[in-house]
């Protein structure tokens, strides 16, 4: 996205770790100031309480819309994209109300996605096959959209990242035409 003279400036990025808890890594910065290494995974534990993260993104995008049309500031339809090598899960031993919980708020995320996708903003997820037998659940994941894309952790496999980086590209050129669509029919 840093390459490209159209996103390096005119994107602001919101990155969120996610487990049991949620961590807002990046909030909303340009592309330009954002220093990689903040970009990191530096450690992974606990359960995966995905739909939490994807509500908490969802809340973000709005407020940071919100703020933009309050100061009649132009912006791009939002692109969410999910990256994760898991599934919505409770911690080994924790009880049927917490498991319960955790698949509740992932609904309420997936609907949600789905009220918005296509109007509101745009969603993508990766599902990562990792080289430790830990691998996300691309059925669930289908849940959320049918924008997913399955990546192997192995280089030597049929998908890697680059692809998931593709389709983020492919997603954010589809989102533009649509969007200069609009305006020509809106003029």
């Amino acid at each position: 996205l840093k390459e490209s003279k159209k996103t390096k400036k005119g994107v602001d990025l919101l990155l969120i770790f996610f487990n049991g808890e949620t961590e807002v890594r990046i909030n909303f910065e340009s592309l330009e100031t954002i220093d990689l290494d903040r970009m990191k995974i530096d450690r992974v534990y606990g359960y995966t309480d995905t739909g939490k993260a994807l509500l908490r993104a969802l809340s973000l995008v709005q407020q940071k819309k919100n703020e933009y049309k309050a100061k009649n500031q132009d912006y791009w339809q939002p692109l969410l994209f999910l990256i994760t090598d898991g599934y919505p899960c409770a911690w080994k031993g924790a009880p049927d109300e917490e498991y319960k919980k955790i698949n509740d708020t992932y609904k309420v995320a997936a609907e949600e996605i789905h009220r918005l996708d296509g109007e509101k903003l745009v969603f993508v997820s990766a599902g990562i096959q990792r080289n430790n037998g830990v691998s996300a659940n691309i059925k669930r994941l289908r849940e959320l959209s049918d924008r997913v894309i399955c990546v192997s952790e192995d280089i030597s496999g049929l998908k890697r990242i680059d692809d998931f980086i593709k389709l983020i590209g492919k997603t954010a050129i589809q989102a533009e035409t649509e969007i200069d669509e609009l305006i020509r029919e809106l003029m």
